[in-house]
């Protein structure tokens, strides 16, 4: 080792010596070449003088010094034109350098001059498919494995192939024909498991989970075997499985969790209610398992023992409020409202659960007292700046029209929208009072006003595009404002029907068809939706889906004068 350090040394003191202009960022002798640049012909140069130029490409490589590791690397095959080793180290730190292309080229270069290198060859091909060539790739892949039968990763490599283009039907066909030969390539059972299940095979698929378990059992693949259990509704099985990982790590809080929320769908809560318990002793946060403990046991009607463990939580933990509002829950069920309401009070307004609390008390005092005592609370609440909230407007606002003073529910919600001018849920709430009460105007402004404030709320952008489109106006920007909304609440049914509904009062009746079909996947039994549906698919000229439609939409709860509007077009259709 010391006369091969020495030797290296003693070629870096010659060569700052003698061959100055050749070092990095000289700015004159030896000029590095492009791949495309470089005489295969030309004969070796200097070993001594690739090696050094490798050594400063590898460290200037190591130490994040891309640039000057590829300049380095670039000089030692000036010095050593043919060098296999060099030429892959250059491309993979092309490839490290997001240049896969160039990369490429100069591996194809090292297959060229080196054909029986089965590594650089599964290296290229690796390549092709990262440069989307994959036609280049599988053609590799077959070679090698038309020449090597045992060339087993280059036929795993080949079934990802054929999986990621997804012909699993080839993908298997490798995969099988690799297991054949080799039943121990352990690595192959876990592929060719999911492409089973990507055929629609699942007995397969199970068989080959289990034969690679049994071959090299690990966390992950038993995971993965539980996971298509889990899917196949075998719940006790799957519970099996994840017990298996369990057996070799205990404290596992995601498998203990997985397995507890296999018996809550299954409703077997004795066995949660015992997995719980279990899960406590290695949860990270345990005062969250007893918090829901106490909700199963509550849920069981088993008050006095949810209420036991909820004062032992409180006593560890004073400040831990969600135990205190579902202990309060506990009281009240008791008919304990004197005692549920003094348990509440006890969150205070900085609390994160007060808000919460606060309700929860409304509704008990409601219970034992009546609706007037329910909105004195809730008006002393508003009444003061640390207490008030704007969620408090909107349920004083809600008890104040069960007794139909409309007029004073407009005041509050007026009031709280000045205080609150960008709290998007009461506007929405005064805009439904104001359709109500035919103030749409108002709801407009009120709408457009939060827009103003909120550029990009979807509830504001949702109410005035329907509102537009329903009176046949501004239906472009309707549709922009629409979208707007559909793309950050894509999963709800009411804003896909407002895209419905302006693409129809476009007369664009084939793409309101398609979204409005969506819109009632996702609200099934909606009277609105249906109803606009059933007038889409009139228009295409369904008259049999349209009828039908509008029956499911007369079936839902609607006042007399909406039914006998809907009865009337039915009938008119029907003619």
């Amino acid at each position: 080792m010391g006369l091969k350090m020495n030797r290296v040394v003693a070629i870096v003191v010659i060569f700052s010596a003698l061959c100055g202009g050749c070092s990095l960022g000289g700015g004159g002798g030896l000029k590095a070449k492009l791949a495309e640049g470089l005489d295969p012909s030309t004969d070796v140069v200097d070993q001594d003088c690739s090696y050094l130029y490798f050594l400063l490409g590898r460290n200037a490589e190591l130490t994040g010094k891309l640039d000057d590791a590829r300049e380095a690397y670039e000089k030692a095959l000036v010095c050593d034109l043919h060098s296999a080793p060099i030429m892959r180290s250059l491309a993979g730190l092309l490839v490290n350098m997001g240049n896969k292309r160039e990369a490429v080229t100069w591996m194809e270069r090292v297959v060229d001059e080196n054909p029986g290198d089965v590594s650089a060859r599964s290296y290229l091909a690796n390549l092709y498919l990262s440069t989307e060539q994959p036609d280049k790739a599988e053609a590799i892949y077959r070679d090698i494995i038309a020449k090597d039968e045992k060339a087993y990763d280059d036929r795993l490599y080949l079934g990802l192939f054929y999986a990621r283009q997804k012909k699993f039907g080839e993908a298997r066909d490798v995969l099988q024909a690799l297991l054949k030969l080799n039943p121990d390539y352990a690595g192959a059972y876990p592929y060719l498991a999911r492409i089973y299940t990507e055929l629609g095979d699942k007995a397969k698929a199970r068989e080959t989970y289990e034969k690679g378990l049994a071959l090299n059992w690990t966390p992950v693949l038993g995971f993965e075997l539980a996971s298509f259990l889990e899917k196949e509704g075998n719940v006790d099985e799957a519970i099996k499985a994840y017990r298996r990982i369990l057996d070799d790590d205990e404290g596992n809080e995601v498998i203990r969790t997985k397995i507890i929320s296999l018996l809550l769908k299954a409703d077997r809560i004795p066995e949660v209610i015992k997995e719980l318990e279990a899960l406590r002793n290695y949860a990270s946060e345990p005062l969250k398992v007893e918090l829901n403990l106490a909700r199963l046991l509550l849920d069981q009607k088993r008050y006095d023992e949810a209420t036991t463990r909820l004062l032992a939580a409180l006593e560890l933990d004073p400040g831990f409020d969600e135990a205190r509002i579902l202990l309060g829950l506990a009281y009240n069920e008791q008919g304990k409202n004197e005692a549920a309401v003094k348990v509440l009070k006890e969150v205070v307004s900085a609390s994160g659960q007060y808000e919460d609390a606060t309700l929860m008390q409304v509704r008990m005092i409601g219970q034992a007292q009546g609706s007037k005592a329910a909105e004195d609370f809730l008006r002393e609440k508003i009444g003061d700046a640390k207490s008030r909230r704007a969620i408090f407007y909107s349920a004083l606002a809600g008890l104040v029209r069960e007794r139909k003073d409309n007029s004073a529910a407009e005041t509050l919600f007026e009031e709280a929208m000045a205080l609150y001018p960008a709290e998007s849920e009461l506007y929405l709430e005064y805009a439904i009072l104001q359709d109500e009460l035919g103030g749409t105007a108002k709801a407009l402004a009120a709408m457009q006003k939060l827009l103003a404030a909120k550029p990009d709320d979807p509830y504001a952008l949702n109410y005035i595009g329907y509102t537009w489109a329903d009176r046949g106006e501004n239906l472009e920007q309707a549709l922009d404002y629409v979208r707007r909304a559909l793309a950050q609440k894509p999963e709800d049914g009411f804003v896909r029907d407002s895209l419905g509904w302006v693409l129809f009062k476009m007369g664009r009746f084939a793409e309101a068809v398609v979204e409005l079909e969506k819109a009632r996947a996702i609200e099934p039994d909606d009277p609105t939706v249906n109803e606009h549906l059933g007038d889409a698919y009139m228009k295409l000229g369904r008259a049999r889906d349209a009828l039908k439609t509008w029956a499911k939409a007369l079936d839902s709860p609607k006042e007399e004068a909406e039914k006998q509007r809907l009865r009337q077009k039915m009938q008119d259709a029907g003619q």
